[in-house]
């Protein structure tokens, strides 16, 4: 009986343990500050790829695919996924580049946005 207890103690932790190394992996891939606490925002490093201050819309493309991919394999609803701004709409100075300052705009209308929507 004891044997018992124990393997299944061993097994229990040892689910425990995988399960926290998965969520810790998925925090280091790519999910910033801005993706934790539910509100599934990113932050402009988690797009900025080469780290050169400056995003592309290759940048955003590829980052946005990569998203999208997966929260798909993790079956979460991408409700408002047609409803994403082009990146003309973030890159408000036309320069090709968005860079971080049109970046927190950008976000920060989005959460006004969504604020708004939560209070109706």
């Amino acid at each position: 009986m004891n044997k018992l207890r124990t393997g299944i103690s061993i097994g229990l932790l040892s689910l425990l343990a995988v399960g926290l190394m998965t969520m810790s992996a998925q925090a280091q891939q790519g999910m910033g500050q801005g993706m934790k606490g539910g509100r599934n925002m990113p932050v402009f490093s988690d797009i900025d790829a080469d780290g050169d201050g400056k995003v592309t819309e290759q940048e955003l493309n590829e980052f946005r695919a990569e998203r999208m991919s997966r929260m798909a394999a993790e079956g979460r609803q991408m409700k408002h996924a047609g409803d994403m701004p082009t990146f003309a709409d973030i890159d408000t100075d036309g320069d090709g580049f968005m860079n971080e300052q049109e970046f927190t705009a950008h976000q920060a209308e989005r959460r006004a946005e969504m604020q708004k929507q939560r209070n109706r």
